[in-house]
């Protein structure tokens, strides 16, 4: 499994330009490739973002761009003054499309949550200590804060009460965005925590209090504001390894694509891939020239020669992006599931995707064994595996994803 960690390059990878964002729904479950899931294989270097990697709630904003990027740059002739990161919205071109914690036309006002008293609010934070507490809690709330100090200043923080459902990767949370990018997603809170203050990066921070269809239990929260001089930002390394052991001391099902498929997943690329001869012949290529060389090798000298002789095939672009799909099982209620993805994905991007659709290259959903997909278009009915256990929204988009 070591392989699976290699470094990709930009022969056989590209990100387009868009910075790494640990909340992508394509990112690696925290417990990913261990023998026995009670570990974890990737731990993040701020301690307060384990519980963000492994999403499979749904594509976050840096992978909608990618894809829209990729393929939709060209829809609205007219580009917006979005702020705040945002972008012309290919869905509606009089609309910019907006990271989680910014709405309004130009991303520029704090989004209205869709429950009453329950944030779309600006606050300005003081040198007291400052509460932040949720309503009582239903399913599906989306709740937003946005809070400022002077400039100059940053903006001390803790979680000081949360009780939701402990995941690896957290369903129902509180995220707070407390660096210089807000397109990123932030650090989430789902278990208990260590009630130690944090600063932000700047005198801007976002709190997204966000539940799923099961939740029970509240949030209470404390900020206030800093001035440079009285604190910097560093982290205690001691307390960092305390926590990442504490982390890993609870494991359980991850609800990744990894997990499900973890009996045979040495049979896939990165746990859930279907590789082509030549994209497997690409990336073998690669992880040699990523080996260090032993003194005297015959083959010094060779990554320099053969390192750009490999590059990303454009063949692999799907040439639309209406693209047909098809059922190859006939069970109402996973088909539905699988709408739902789909729909999922038509909602954040440009997609679309036709039902019994005509065309040569098309996706074929089928409940075979595990999830699983190719990467890009291969050609003719392509498989996308969507298996026991595989049936929710987060995963389906996720195959979706590799297969775009």
């Amino acid at each position: 499994m070591e392989y699976n960690f290699y470094k990709r390059t930009p022969e056989t990878s590209s990100n387009l330009g868009i910075s790494y964002d640990l909340g992508s729904l394509m990112h690696y479950g925290p417990t990913d490739f261990t023998k026995s899931y009670d570990s974890y294989t990737i731990t993040s270097h701020d301690p307060r973002y384990q519980r963000t990697i492994g999403n499979r709630m749904g594509l976050s904003f840096k992978d909608s761009k990618m894809i829209n990027t990729r393929y939709c740059s060209n829809i609205c002739k007219r580009k917006l003054a979005c702020q705040n990161g945002g972008y012309t919205d290919p869905n509606n071109c009089r609309q910019c499309r907006c990271p989680d914690g910014f709405g309004g036309t130009y991303c520029d006002q704090v989004p209205v949550g869709n429950v009453p008293s329950c944030g779309g609010l600006e606050l300005d934070a003081g040198v007291d200590w400052q509460s932040i507490q949720s309503p009582n809690l239903t399913s599906n709330m989306r709740c937003y804060w946005r809070i400022r100090s002077p400039v100059g200043e940053r903006l001390a923080l803790y979680v000081q009460n949360i009780s939701f459902p402990c995941r690896n990767a957290c369903h129902n949370f509180v995220e707070v965005k407390y660096t210089h990018d807000k397109t990123l997603s932030g650090a989430r809170f789902c278990c208990e925590t260590d009630k130690k203050p944090f600063l932000s990066d700047n005198n801007e921070v976002l709190v997204i209090l966000r539940t799923s269809a099961y939740v029970s239990n509240d949030y209470t929260g404390e900020i206030r504001r800093e001035t440079y001089k009285k604190l910097g930002i560093s982290f205690d390394k001691n307390y960092l390894n305390t926590r990442r052991q504490q982390l890993s001391e609870n494991q359980f099902d991850d609800g990744t694509e990894a997990f499900v498929n973890r009996d045979f997943a040495h049979q896939l690329f990165e746990s859930d891939i279907v590789l082509t001869s030549p994209q497997a012949r690409s990336i073998l290529n690669e992880i040699k020239r990523s080996l260090p060389l032993r003194p005297h090798s015959r083959t010094k000298g060779l990554k320099k020669r053969i390192s750009r002789q490999i590059h990303p095939d454009p063949t692999l672009f799907w040439q639309s992006t209406r693209i047909p799909y098809r059922f190859s099982y006939d069970d109402r209620y996973w088909q539905e599931s699988v709408r739902a993805g789909i729909r999922h994905v038509e909602q954040h991007t440009c997609f679309r995707f036709i039902e019994n659709g005509t065309g040569r290259d098309y996706l074929r959903f089928d409940w075979a064994r595990g999830c699983w997909s190719n990467i890009g278009r291969v050609g003719g009915g392509q498989l996308v595996s969507i298996g026991t256990g595989c049936d929710y929204l987060g995963i389906i988009a996720h195959e979706i994803g590799h297969a775009l």
